[in-house]
Order: structure tokens, then sequence, then C-alpha cells
């Protein structure tokens, strides 16, 4: 199923999106860098020793180049199929559920 929606609408959703993304993304960073430093002196190792904690990754590229397709159409609606509407609208990327996981390790946000 297909569905028309306002690019304007579509734009402002998306980048809402990605505004969250982002900020949970670099709060996970931030407890990340934390946990890494508590777990090496819990241990009583320098700081600057190899540990083994899953790194958060940033998407905000990927929606970033959505919301640059999207601005650079010429279409006043957009049609969207239903992944493209899962990912873009509802914000369910197919690495959605990985990346939440990781970044539930260090932040309350998700």
């Amino acid at each position: 199923m297909n569905t028309k929606i306002s690019k304007e609408k579509l734009l402002k959703v998306i980048k809402e999106n990605r505004d969250k993304h982002r900020s949970i993304f670099l709060e996970a960073i931030e407890g990340y860098q934390k946990e890494a430093k508590i777990n090496k002196l819990k241990e009583g190792k320098t700081i600057d020793q190899y540990i083994n904690l899953p790194i958060p990754v940033d998407h905000t590229p990927e929606y970033n180049r959505v919301i640059r397709m999207i601005e650079m159409d010429v279409r006043i609606n957009i049609e969207l199929g239903e992944n493209e509407f899962a990912q873009y609208v509802m914000d369910d990327w197919q690495w959605k559920r990985e990346w939440v996981g990781t970044v539930s390790n260090y932040t309350a946000m998700v």
C-alpha cells in the first residue's frame, strides 16, 4: 500500500525524528565514555587501555540524506511505500532495534 503525504508535513516529522535520534545518540556517547572510564578504574586499569563495550552509532547522516532528497523533490506531495513510511514517519529503520539495544546501555531516553 502506498500513501501520499505533503512534503512539508513529511519534512517536519522526519526532522523531529532526526533531532530525537541525535539527542539520544549524544547522551549515549556521553554515557559510553563515562562507563568506559568507570569500568577501567574499577579494574584498576589506566584509562587508555582497551575495553569491550558496544559503541553507539550515529545514524543522523541517514536522516539528513532523506531530508535532502525530499527537499530537492519538486512535488508538493510525496508518495511513500510501506517500508518508507515505516522508516521516515514511524522512525522504524532496519537498524533501529540494534541501535536501541546499544544506546539503552548508556541512556534512559529510549
